[in-house]
């Protein structure tokens, strides 16, 4: 059962990369986790002094150790009943899942995960905390 559910993840997260023209392969971009864009040509020197917090949000995802919060997935054009929007897409260890509309910071909706399984695999000494 846990071997199909990640055969499927990992179908889904290819089809995502390639429906969605992902560069990132990998957290951090590259296997030296450097999170370099070499690409962006957006932000410089004279223009960083200009960057705003547009909002923040807090979530009720507990800390296990010394992590809380993975880095988010971002999903543009997701259509919804209000038309399309950008949607982040933010998992914590606490097996919570958020989408958040990136426009406006609200939380669209939270799903609980199974712990359950996770416990089993930790009794099956596959602990992947």
């Amino acid at each position: 059962m846990m071997t199909r559910r990640l055969s499927i993840a990992l179908a889904i997260s290819q089809f995502c990369a390639a429906a969605f023209a992902a560069e990132w392969l990998t957290d951090g971009k590259n296997s030296q986790r450097t999170n370099w864009q070499e690409e962006e040509k957006i932000f410089s020197a004279a223009n960083a002094k200009d960057i705003k917090l547009l909002w923040k949000v807090k979530l009720d995802n507990e800390t296990r150790q010394m992590h809380s919060l993975f880095i988010p997935l971002i999903v543009e054009r997701v259509n919804t009943s209000s038309g399309p929007k950008q949607i982040l897409i933010e998992t914590g260890v606490s097996d919570n899942i958020y989408a958040i509309e990136v426009e406006t910071g609200n939380v669209l909706w939270k799903k609980q995960g199974r712990t359950e399984e996770r416990e089993v695999a930790i009794d099956a000494g596959l602990d992947f905390a």
